[in-house]
């Protein structure tokens, strides 16, 4: 009875602090728009750079999702930026910048966003000399590998 007890009070707080947190955050329909009117609003003078919308390319393989979410050209090089997710591999431990490529071109850095949390999901960035357009091979082990056409 006394386990009953116990049992039946943590699932009684552990459902309590979930309601509680569901109203918190339930009706966040009078939070503002960040930039609603894109970088153009904000009154920055920003240099002209070549951004190639992607559409948010994704493939899939293995339980592993990697989506380009932008191409910049710019200043002689390619930044390929990407994010990456799975529930089953440590994303940080597979060998990307020596197995990825980009027109035949291998990349001179691969660079995980600062502000990861974990390792299943990663945001990051392959970056590579000359302003690239073509066949787009992101590798993650010899026999896992991504290609875009981008």
């Amino acid at each position: 009875m006394k386990k009953f007890l116990i049992i039946s009070t943590i699932i009684l707080a552990v459902f309590a602090a979930g309601a509680f947190i569901y109203a918190q955050y339930s009706d966040l329909s009078d939070a503002p728009e960040p930039h609603a009117d894109g970088p153009e609003s904000l009154g920055l003078d920003l240099p002209e750079q070549n951004l190639q919308s992607t559409d948010q390319l994704t493939v899939e393989k293995d339980g592993i999702q990697i989506t380009i979410d932008s191409v910049e050209r710019a200043g002689g090089q390619t930044v390929v930026k990407l994010t990456m997710d799975n529930h089953v591999y440590d994303l940080r431990e597979f060998d990307v910048k020596n197995l990825s490529g980009f027109g035949g071109v291998k990349p001179s850095d691969y660079k995980i966003a600062d502000n990861q949390v974990g390792s299943h999901h990663l945001e990051a960035s392959l970056i590579f000399s000359g302003e690239l357009s073509g066949r787009l091979v992101v590798g993650l082990k010899d026999d896992l590998l991504f290609e875009f056409d981008i």
